[in-house]
């Protein structure tokens, strides 16, 4: 077997054209254009490197000749397969590597439908509360310095709302919100009237969503029960840690990822979230209705909030939002009630 490739002395750049053959006793020789012997080594004590891709492969002499072909057959036929022979075969594109990149994709989507729930689940419950009120604090300072501002609105509406706050608290078993804080802020155009809440039971109003609502009090408590039901559960912890999960158990499966699919995973880690958020606004819903209920206010007011979202923002739904359609929400919101 004469493999083709060329050879560069030891420490210089400049290569030669040579044929790499192997005889009876086991000795490697190169030889140059007219046939001659140029080198010699037993092939035991040549470093023969590892195939990789389609790249040349190197083959090094005892005094530092440098041969290299890109006859990979050739070479393996002529100084046998090397430790690396296995891997480079098993990452060569072939049909099974489809079905195994396909096996991968259905492995990822069956951890994220069942094994993922119950790893968010049992992580959600080793949270400790003093954890949850740092996460809270630290978010809003975040919010505060970027987006809000302290609240102007006057002393005696901020107790009123606080004290509707409290009366749909009532309704919850503590147990499900170990502490609550309800603040008022002040987020101008640019945030508008909004409110919400974080993991650690955090409920920001904005002031411009209690001048909004101030003349229905069904429709404030609505907004507040709605935030509370996030709180109790706990809708967004469980995000963070389905996306942090996600990531992880994709990367394990797919090792060292580079950015590109860095940045694929994370679109796509998006786009999965979308529908749990989804899910997670329809659940807040449901479960604000009973909270409303027992407090003596009236669910309607909710379906009455998402009708003023709707004509203020239009329907808002849709395969890429993170909330169902207004329209869709006032409609589920009424059939629960009756």
């Amino acid at each position: 077997m004469v493999v083709a490739g060329r050879a560069s002395p030891p420490g210089r750049s400049v290569s030669v054209p040579v044929t790499l053959s192997v005889d009876e006793g086991g000795m490697v020789h190169l030889r140059d254009v007219n046939d001659e012997i140029w080198r010699s080594a037993p092939v035991d004590d040549l470093r023969i490197d590892q195939p990789l891709a389609r790249l040349d492969r190197k083959v090094t002499f005892p005094d530092g000749v440098l041969f290299q072909t890109p006859d990979h057959v050739g070479l393996d036929a002529a100084l046998g397969r090397t430790r690396g022979h296995t891997l480079h075969g098993a990452e060569a594109f072939r049909p099974r590597l489809i079905a195994a990149i396909a096996a991968t994709i259905v492995g990822i989507g069956l951890i994220w439908r069942f094994a993922l729930p119950v790893l968010v689940a049992f992580a959600v419950w080793l949270t400790p509360d003093p954890m949850l009120r740092q996460m809270d604090a630290g978010t809003l300072l975040t919010l505060d310095r970027l987006l809000l501002n302290p609240s102007s609105l006057p002393a005696g509406r901020q107790a009123e709302i606080a004290d509707m706050h409290a009366a749909l608290l009532e309704q919850v078993d503590p147990r499900d919100v170990p502490s609550t804080t309800l603040l008022f802020r002040d987020a101008g155009k640019q945030v508008g009237p909004n409110a919400f809440a974080l993991p650690g039971g955090t409920v920001v109003v904005t002031d411009e969503l209690a001048r909004l609502l101030q003349d229905d009090p069904d429709e404030l408590a609505g907004v507040l029960a709605h935030e509370i039901s996030h709180v109790t559960e706990d809708h967004g912890l469980k995000a963070l840690y389905r996306s942090i999960a996600l990531y992880v158990v994709v990367s394990l499966m797919a090792g060292d990822t580079g950015p590109i699919l860095d940045e694929i995973l994370l679109e796509g880690n998006v786009l999965l979230s979308l529908r749990g958020s989804r899910d997670a606004e329809r659940e807040a819903d449901a479960r604000a209705i009973p909270i409303l209920q027992g407090a003596g206010y009236n669910p309607e007011g909710l379906a009455r909030f998402f009708d003023r979202l709707e004509t203020m923002m239009g329907d808002g739904g849709g395969w890429a939002s993170t909330h169902p359609g207004s329209g869709e929400r006032a409609a589920r919101i009424r059939n629960l009630a009756r």
